[in-house]
């Protein structure tokens, strides 16, 4: 059984919407000027394994960020 194209656009379209949100609610309650007004900094979802899952294209990232992410989360595990 292969993958539905339309089903995975549009699970591509949310988890990348999420991670927009996340970043606009950073940028909205941050204290630091560096997010707060420069916008120095990123959002991204990952999976378990710690591969990208999204990414906020419209917030500005260091060139190649997220191609090196890390493969475990703090503490080893991820939350369920």
């Amino acid at each position: 059984m292969g993958v539905d194209p339309v089903q995975l656009e549009l699970f591509q379209h949310r988890f990348t919407a999420i991670a927009e949100q996340r970043g606009e609610r950073l940028r909205q309650t941050a204290s630091s000027v560096n997010i707060k007004e420069r916008l120095d900094f990123t959002c991204a979802l990952f999976d378990g394994r710690g591969g990208l899952v999204a990414n906020a294209p419209h917030i500005p990232r260091p060139p190649g960020l997220h191609g090196r992410q890390r493969r475990q989360p703090a503490g080893g595990r991820c939350p369920r």
